[in-house]
């Protein structure tokens, strides 16, 4: 997607037939970046309203010093609070299907415009650029967006 994410959507119907193919083209890419599944142990989580914010981004990546980045996530968690409002983030360790991954961060919003609106308002926060500074080396393997189906208590 391009353009600007407030007014993200389609000037055109497009057909069932257009949208089969455009969703195959999706799945041939995602297989390719992304094969099989992942497990991982939460190492930080900000609960937020899951209900209302089911969408989000996810970032498969290396870290360097976990001890290091999740000290840098947790106090920027903090300073930008205000922002983050009712949204959940999180950071963990990937324990199985790695593929050389050794963490994950994500971040939920209300819809996937919610989503990069809000990293707009955060990559431009003081906080971001101290948690990029502060976290030590890190190299992202891949990103993508995740959906919550279902939540289980």
């Amino acid at each position: 997607m391009t353009g600007d994410p407030a007014n993200w959507g389609s000037k055109e119907e497009t057909s069932d037939v257009e949208w089969d193919a455009f969703l195959r083209g999706m799945w041939m890419h995602q297989q390719s970046k992304a094969p099989g599944s992942y497990t991982a142990k939460s190492l930080a989580w900000e609960e937020g309203d899951r209900e209302k914010n089911n969408v989000g981004q996810m970032w498969i990546m290396k870290v360097a010093d976990s001890k290091k980045y999740l000290t840098a996530h947790n106090k920027f968690v903090e300073q930008t609070a205000d922002i983050i409002g009712d949204r959940s983030m999180g950071f963990g360790k990937m324990n199985m299907g790695r593929n050389g991954a050794t963490h994950y961060a994500v971040f939920y919003g209300d819809n996937l415009s919610d989503v990069e609106l809000t990293m707009d308002k955060i990559r431009a926060s003081k906080a971001f650029a101290e948690m990029i500074q502060n976290r030590g080396e890190v190299e992202i393997l891949n990103s993508y967006m995740v959906s919550t189906l279902m939540i289980l208590e």
